[in-house]
């Protein structure tokens, strides 16, 4: 597997002679709610405790995930986290 955000130098066909497929981060971080969705939800509250300078919450933690392009990831855990 592959995660980028340049989806178009990764040609789908190319790949599967390879037996790989490429994905966007977004589509990435979904698969891995949709596999471990407690796990997931332990990493972002780890995250936001593991924060100090600037102290961030769990929303912020989210915030900066959707502005850095995974907003379909952040819609998903957003009900997850409460």
């Amino acid at each position: 597997m592959i995660v980028t955000c340049n989806l178009r130098d990764f040609p789908r066909n190319t790949l599967a002679a390879l037996g790989l497929e490429a994905l966007s981060p977004d589509d990435f971080l979904q698969d891995l709610v949709d596999l471990a969705p407690e796990e997931m939800t332990r990493v972002i509250w780890s995250q936001a405790c593991a924060t100090s300078n600037p102290r961030l919450t769990v929303s912020g933690i989210l915030t900066s995930l959707r502005q850095a392009g995974v907003p379909a990831f952040t819609d998903l855990m957003t009900p997850l986290l409460g």
